[in-house]
């Protein structure tokens, strides 16, 4: 069976020691000017803030040779996401660009980093688009310039009410990078419950406790941290059970096949 590792995002260094790994989310002020290393044993992933930058600037507000600095003097994560330019209508008209535009200014950077970056942890690439198309369009212009590294994310695939519209892009991108460790970017747990798309995947991330926990009284306050710790591992078991159903019905149907055959 395959093995998949879900992120919950956090946003507060207490919460650290509530989960054996997280993401944290580089535009919050918290970590954009921190100045303290992190200390921690647990395993970080960083996401460039793209959605948030572009949603209130229009474009990131801070430099590549920024970000970089922070990632190797003060997060020191495991891995970190180049900065990407998200691709959702709301998005583009924020930025006045189209979404080819996104796409290369997606590529530029992620070109520019691998180029500056002299740290020890690898960066994860991102693949940007809204329509299959512009996924496929990426991947060859990263490609081209030799952007492909061991984990890429997938982007823009954060979808309310399009579920098979974002299963096709990751299950398309996983075809076209079948020996790449994909990360899908807000993937939640409806999305986890289709095997296919945890198939396709090495992890994902979300921030969707936090939405739950400020509408539950039960969780807020004293509760918050059991609630947090609960919340994920149930969307990393939600995960396991749709492979752990791939697996059963796959062999369900080879026997029957090898039943009908004889």
């Amino acid at each position: 069976m395959s093995k998949f590792k879900f992120y919950p995002t956090v946003d507060n260094p207490y919460m650290f020691d509530q989960f054996p790994r997280f993401m944290i989310n580089f535009s919050s002020k918290r970590w954009k000017n921190r100045q303290k290393k992190i200390e921690t044993e647990k395993e970080i992933i960083l996401d460039s803030g793209g959605f948030h930058e572009i949603k209130k600037h229009g474009e990131y507000s801070f430099s590549v040779k920024h970000y970089l600095n922070q990632v190797r003097d003060v997060i020191k994560p495991d891995c970190f996401a180049c900065m990407d330019w998200m691709c959702e209508p709301k998005q583009l008209e924020r930025s006045g660009l189209s979404v080819d535009e996104h796409i290369e200014n997606t590529v530029d950077n992620a070109i520019e980093i691998l180029n500056k970056w002299d740290g020890k942890v690898d960066p994860m690439v991102v693949i940007q688009g809204w329509e299959i198309q512009d996924y496929i369009n990426c991947i060859q212009k990263l490609n081209d310039h030799g952007c492909i590294t061991e984990r890429m994310g997938i982007g823009s695939i954060c979808r309310e009410g399009q579920k098979q519209r974002v299963k096709d892009i990751i299950t398309t991108v996983d075809t076209i990078l079948p020996n790449t460790k994909l990360h899908g970017f807000g993937i939640k747990k409806t999305f986890l419950k289709d095997p296919d798309v945890v198939d396709a995947l090495y992890s994902s991330d979300s921030f969707a406790w936090s939405m739950a926990n400020n509408f539950n009284y039960d969780f807020r306050g004293k509760n918050r941290k059991e609630y947090l710790g609960k919340w994920a591992r149930e969307v990393e078991l939600t995960a396991y059970r749709s492979l752990l159903k791939k697996k059963i019905n796959g062999k369900y149907n080879q026997k029957t096949l090898d039943e009908a055959r004889e």
